[in-house]
């Protein structure tokens, strides 16, 4: 069994009169959320989603991977498309958060790839990819 150790990285951006704030505060909590759900499931992978980008914006999250990580079309972050996005070998998850009015995306990724979950923090890019 892999040992997990998680260690989150500060650093979110600021509110800015932007979505960069929100979209920040977002993908930390989906990356809360994708860190319990590695940590609970002991598997020392990330899910397998079965494609390789797999994002819900609106509806969809009744199923698959963001309703095991607890999300529901009900809860679910308005004005934002969520994306869960695995490498080959399911040990590294980028995870995206784009804003629908902006089109900004904020990725955090997670590291499993050494047997400890390491969390980097929410940063602005143009592609979130594992």
């Amino acid at each position: 069994m892999v040992g997990v150790a998680v260690l989150i990285a500060a650093g979110c951006g600021g509110d800015d009169g932007g979505s960069g704030g929100d979209a920040a505060a977002i993908a930390e909590e989906l990356s809360e959320r994708a860190q319990t759900e590695f940590a609970d499931r002991g598997e020392g992978v990330f899910v397998d989603t079965g494609f390789m980008s797999y994002c819900r914006a609106g509806s969809g999250f009744a199923e698959g991977v963001f309703a095991e990580l607890g999300y529901t079309d009900d809860n679910a972050p308005d004005g934002y498309e969520l994306c869960y996005n695995v490498n080959d070998d399911l040990t590294v998850v980028a995870l995206g958060v784009t804003s629908m009015s902006t089109g900004e995306t904020t990725c955090v990724r997670l590291d499993a790839s050494s047997g400890e979950l390491v969390a980097g923090a929410p940063d602005v890019v143009e592609r979130c990819s594992p």
